[in-house]
């Protein structure tokens, strides 16, 4: 076995037919494994004798079989080592779809105490809480509409394409503890 180092990155060996059948080689043969695990002690040989390291390295190896052995192209590249990327699912949004406008209406009339947008989308009329609905609010829309999950690109969908029918935000307050004053009237502050 003739091993000829021609640059950094490729490696010719040259096999008579003797070191062939030591490492089980026979490109022929229908026993892939058998030629695979006779190319990997191989390999390593060749890795001790060049002092290359085998670790976090990819091979080509192409075999050039000739008449009394072979010829033995190896190139060696470095394994970059893949990412891994996880794709997070998107947050999916509570809806209600209303059968028909008195549905609607109905809720509307029983009093909803959820910050929500109704839109007019492709003849329903949908429902997109702000928030996510509780057990209790999830019910009582359920006696007047159907109660789904929806993507958010449905969603996004439905809010970009669709008629706002009905629209309540309740403000967001907060209110300063007792104690603070103003320095003017001496009442409670209240921000707003």
């Amino acid at each position: 076995m003739t091993i000829d180092k021609l640059s950094e990155g490729t490696i010719l060996v040259s096999l008579i037919d003797e070191e062939m059948r030591s490492f089980r080689l026979d490109f022929s043969a229908a026993d892939a494994e058998e030629t695979r695990r006779g190319l990997t002690r191989l390999m390593y040989k060749v890795a001790r004798e060049c002092g290359l390291d085998c670790r976090d390295k990819s091979y080509l190896i192409e075999a050039l079989p000739g008449g009394s052995g072979c010829l033995l192209i190896i190139s060696v590249r470095t394994v970059r080592r893949r990412r891994r990327f996880r794709i997070k699912r998107a947050c999916s949004r509570m809806c209600c779809v209303f059968a028909c406008v008195d549905d609607m209406l109905d809720w509307l009339k029983r009093g909803s105490g959820t910050d929500c947008v109704i839109y007019s989308y492709d003849g329903i009329y949908v429902l997109l809480p702000d928030r996510r609905l509780s057990p209790a609010q999830s019910s009582l829309l359920n006696e007047y509409g159907s109660v789904r999950e929806l993507s958010a690109a449905d969603a996004a969908r439905i809010e970009e394409y669709g008629e706002t029918v009905y629209e309540r935000r309740l403000p967001r307050s907060r209110i300063c503890p007792a104690h603070t004053v103003s320095a003017k009237s001496e009442a409670p502050i209240a921000h707003i």
